[in-house]
């Protein structure tokens, strides 16, 4: 899945990404998630 939002909302994305992905650690989650996030210097 690719998730794209205006670059005024990214830190707000990379915000929910990151707890759910810790919430997913924390229950031990069986199926894998990858997180990427592009950096600024290729806007």
């Amino acid at each position: 899945m690719l998730v794209r939002v205006p670059r005024a909302r990214a830190a707000a994305l990379a915000g929910a990404l990151h707890a759910a992905a810790g919430q997913r650690s924390a229950r031990k989650a069986a199926d894998p998630v990858r997180l990427q996030i592009d950096p600024l210097s290729l806007f």
